[in-house]
């Protein structure tokens, strides 16, 4: 079974490989072929909270900070970050700093998010505004010095939008070249991609998760990964996604994060995969379940193993923490 790298909506890159705004050298990737990827995300807002504890972030190798939504015409549009209590950071360009300050530039990989759920529908329907789309995440990449770059448009529910989005995906790659870590992400129900878009992809993540129960159990995972590679998702692309969060049993799409399940001693057991909190019937991924999962990851020998997200999660330091458990059953 080969090692796995943990990406935790983040990543980092070598020393002597990364550009800064001065050096027009590229990064280059520090994730080694052989070992899995272990990837996370960064949300600017919870970090701020202090819900993301440096031990977390220097468990994973990949992180991706959800930072930018794309617009119709292929602008940018930099989230909004909050201060909390006066405490945190007030700008990417601070958040950044902070977290080089714990991961370095060694073996942790730090890239960009890009999510949308609306006009990244408009923009692939427009070639131009997907050039210009490339072009400003290119840009960003450089100026912030950052290792690459994270879609999770969601989602391609057609064909004809899937062909467009894959489009959208090839001159993304043309763009920024092959020096910065490209993934994307794919759902259990859509996730026919081109094989020419996916040519240019580093990652495939599969998002084995969502706001209804049915995706939680582990024998739902197995069969979601199991379509993506019977469709012929290659393997060493394809990184299975586990959730930190819970989600309503009765399908009413509330959620909350296993970190308050946590904070309210709801959780006794590395077994347990329900609980109830605020009077409401939660499914989670309980650590047994996480484990579980890793080890079914390793053993189809998977690109690796993606999360969502750290500040739903425990820190790392914390025994009933869903990465320790992770991190643990890749140790084994």
């Amino acid at each position: 079974m080969k090692k796995v790298f943990i990406t935790i909506m983040a990543a980092c890159f070598i020393l002597m490989g990364c550009s800064d705004k001065t050096n027009n050298t590229p990064i280059t990737p520090a994730v080694p072929q052989d070992i899995m990827l272990i990837s996370s995300y960064i949300r600017p807002n919870f970090y701020n909270m202090g819900r993301i504890s440096d031990a977390s972030m220097l468990e994973c190798n990949d992180l991706i900070i959800v930072a930018a939504e794309p617009k119709a015409d292929g602008s940018l549009q930099l989230d909004t970050i909050k201060l909390y209590d006066t405490r945190g950071v007030s700008s990417l360009d601070d958040l950044i700093t902070k977290i080089r300050g714990v991961i370095g530039f060694s073996t942790i990989e730090l890239r960009l998010g890009v999510h949308s759920t609306t006009e990244w529908l408009e923009m692939i329907d427009d070639t131009a505004a997907c050039r210009t789309f490339a072009t400003n995440v290119k840009n960003m990449l450089y100026d912030y010095n950052l290792n690459g770059v994270d879609l999770d448009f969601e989602w391609a529910t057609t064909s004809a939008a899937m062909s467009k989005y894959s489009t959208a995906i090839t001159i993304l790659r043309e763009e920024i070249g092959d020096y910065y870590t490209l993934s994307i992400q794919l759902h259990p129900l859509y996730y026919a991609i081109d094989f020419g878009a996916l040519n240019g992809v580093d990652y495939a993540f599969l998002q084995c998760y969502g706001p209804l129960p049915n995706r939680f159990p582990f024998t739902e995972y197995v069969e979601n990964i199991q379509t993506l590679i019977n469709y012929g998702i290659p393997t060493q692309k394809l990184v299975a996604g586990v959730p930190f969060y819970a989600v309503a049993a009765d399908s009413s799409k509330a959620t909350t994060t296993y970190y308050n399940l946590v904070d309210e001693n709801l959780i006794d057991s590395t077994t347990q995969n329900r609980a109830v909190y605020d009077n409401v019937t939660y499914v989670f991924n309980g650590q047994a379940t996480i484990a579980e999962k890793t080890v079914y990851a390793a053993s189809q020998d998977l690109a690796g193993m993606m999360s969502w997200d750290l500040a739903s999660d425990v820190a790392y330091t914390d025994s009933l923490s869903l990465l320790r458990a992770m991190i643990n059953a890749l140790k084994k």
